[in-house]
């Protein structure tokens, strides 16, 4: 009966974690990714894996049992891990035992897998499940900041070159500031230079939300972020919601900030990303860093995002019947 109740209770707790807290890139379906594809925390491809050669997990802590990649597709890519665990959905990526990476460090994975003596690979049937549960809960994020009423502003200057998005001051501690944006036509464009935030209060919020609307986006390649972006505290509290896309083009710039964006092929050429990426699926070479670091305790995001397992709810049910069972012989 405990142990029941245990289990649901260790379910709820993880469910309700915001995903890019946990990973540097979620993707619901394919990956694609070119060769210098740096990505410094873990990866969740829920479609096929394929590209060039990828260095992943170096910002993790090594030798901790951390999933460094988990692929619930198939993998057609070239990647070095540093010393954690994968997972793949199948063992239809053949394992060779037989050859050592040369650097002791990394785990080599192409068509075949070549394992080091450190890291492990395992295999998985349960990730078409996980991948459910990851698509809802990116869904349900991006619904639930998207709803959110705006609270800040986006203050533009020498004909529309300069912009700043300022934060309502008034915002008191673990506040969620909130920005509305048409698109990156209203601040990235062929005109603009560069993009900054403001505000006093910036470092007490537990998060920044700038929502964008529009379907097809992409950002002018003279575009910069600057200022408080810089600040990798405040950094990684940006989520960029993009909760109406379906394709989104960064073109070869940097980018600062989480993009959520469940319904979108996010594309990147060049420059660094810093931030975590949840999208439908990526196409990039670029640095992907560290996740965010967006508090959610305070919020109404935990209750949004929570998706209860159904074998949880019935470890749930059987502890309940099995307390009803209890008492009722107690009393017989």
């Amino acid at each position: 009966i405990l142990s029941g109740l245990f289990l649901f209770a260790s379910f709820a707790t993880n469910a309700s974690d915001f995903l890019l807290n946990e990973y540097s890139v979620v993707t619901i379906g394919d990956f694609e990714s070119g060769s210098g594809t740096h990505i410094a925390g873990s990866t969740f491809v829920g479609g096929d894996y394929t590209g060039g050669k990828s260095d992943l997990g170096q910002s993790l802590k090594q030798n901790a049992g951390i999933d460094v990649l988990t692929v619930a597709g198939t993998m057609k890519a070239n990647v070095s891990t540093f010393q954690n665990d994968i997972v793949l959905s199948s063992t239809q990526n053949k394992i060779n035992n037989t050859s050592k990476n040369k650097n002791a460090n990394q785990t080599k994975l192409s068509s075949k897998v070549t394992l080091s003596s450190v890291g492990t690979v395992k295999f998985s049937s349960d990730l078409d499940a996980i991948k459910a549960d990851y698509k809802t809960q990116l869904e349900n994020s991006s619904e639930y900041f998207a709803s959110l009423e705006t609270n800040s502003k986006l203050v533009t200057t020498n004909n529309k070159q300069n912009n700043k998005l300022t934060v309502n001051n008034e915002l008191g501690d673990n506040g969620i500031a909130v920005f509305s944006l048409d698109g990156f036509t209203s601040i990235f464009n062929a005109r603009n230079q560069s993009i900054e935030l403001a505000g006093n209060n910036i470092s007490d919020l537990s998060a920044i939300v700038i929502n964008v609307a529009g379907n097809d986006l992409s950002i002018a390649n003279n575009s910069n972020i600057n200022g408080s972006f810089n600040n990798k505290e405040i950094s990684s509290k940006v989520i960029w919601n993009f909760y109406e896309a379906t394709s989104i083009d960064l073109g070869s710039q940097k980018f600062v900030g989480a993009i959520l964006a469940p319904l979108a092929t996010v594309t990147q050429t060049g420059g660094n990303i810093y931030g975590s990426v949840g999208a439908f699926s990526l196409i990039t070479n670029a640095e992907i860093n560290v996740p965010t670091n967006v508090d959610i305790t305070s919020s109404e995001l935990k209750k949004a995002i929570a998706v209860p397992e159904p074998t949880s709810l019935i470890l749930l049910l059987i502890a309940f019947a099995g307390l009803f069972y209890q008492r009722k012989m107690l009393n017989v």
